[in-house]
């Protein structure tokens, strides 16, 4: 009897550990890469962003992107709005696991400083919690 509570004791915490590794969700939260990959003028002499968004997840990730300029302590709208925010979608809203999509954008005219954003979602079927989205910041970025 006292061997069953001894294997008992050694077994049923290697199960709740076993069963924590196997059941416990991973990637709950997409995890992107989002950074400035170079800066070109383009033919009407705009200067335009090019943008790297790496999903480095095992699954799929919706997707938009845009700017936000410094303002103060803040980030905003390129127009200066606190309360704003612009975000572009891309033909096809999706990243493959593991993929890099590489995005344009004009490079705001209005600021010195600034930072892409990405915003990402689990397409449909893959959330939990469905409308739930995730931002991701480049770095600050300075003419």
């Amino acid at each position: 009897m006292k061997r069953w509570k001894i294997a008992a004791l050694v077994i049923l915490p290697l199960f709740l550990i076993m069963a924590i590794i196997l059941y416990y969700p991973h990637d709950t939260d997409p995890s992107v890469l989002i950074y400035l990959q170079s800066l070109e003028t383009n033919s009407s002499g705009d200067i335009t962003a090019t943008l790297a968004i790496t999903n480095q997840t095992n699954q799929k990730v919706g997707f938009g992107y845009g700017v936000q300029i410094k303002v103060g302590d803040s980030w905003a709208h390129t127009n200066g709005d606190l309360r704003q925010f612009q975000t572009f979608l891309d033909d096809d809203p999706i990243i493959q696991p593991h993929k890099r999509r590489l995005v344009s954008t004009a490079r705001p005219s209005t600021s010195d400083t600034w930072r892409a954003v990405a915003i990402c979602w689990k397409p449909h079927g893959q959330s939990a919690s469905p409308g739930q989205t995730f931002k991701f910041y480049s770095e600050e970025i300075t003419r």
